[in-house]
């Protein structure tokens, strides 16, 4: 009898572990999944604000006839707030062909660590 619930006891343990485990396991993946949503979340705004960028640039070049439009209005593109981010945008104008090249960004605060860049998004420096 001593010997039957020495056993229950180590099977007990036993499962009690392989429970411990798979708790562990699946709040392992819930954090994951956690931290996938924000990043495709943070993704989704800051593409949503580099689209805002590119339409004020559309509205500048057919409404105002500027056929380089810059962010920030001045000769030089610059980071403008926007919401809960920023857009950044420029475009080169092909003289030949008559046409503008648009190219926009945003970003929004990360989470893990926000952004200090200054610079052009696509700029070697």
């Amino acid at each position: 009898m001593k010997r039957d619930s020495g056993v229950a006891l180590i099977v007990v343990i036993v499962i009690g572990i392989a429970l411990l485990i798979m708790a562990a396991g699946s709040l392992q993946l819930t954090l994951v999944h956690s931290v996938a949503q924000t990043v495709q979340r943070e993704a989704f705004e800051a593409r949503q604000i580099a689209d805002s960028g590119a339409a004020q640039a559309l509205v500048r070049i057919k409404e105002g006839g500027a056929v380089t439009p810059m962010s920030g209005g001045g000769t030089v593109a610059a980071w403008i707030d926007f919401g809960t981010g920023q857009f950044y945008y420029y475009t080169i104008f092909d003289a030949a062909n008559s046409v503008s090249t648009l190219r926009a960004w945003g970003r929004v605060p990360a989470d893990s660590s926000t952004s200090t860049c200054t610079s052009a998004p696509d700029s070697s420096s």
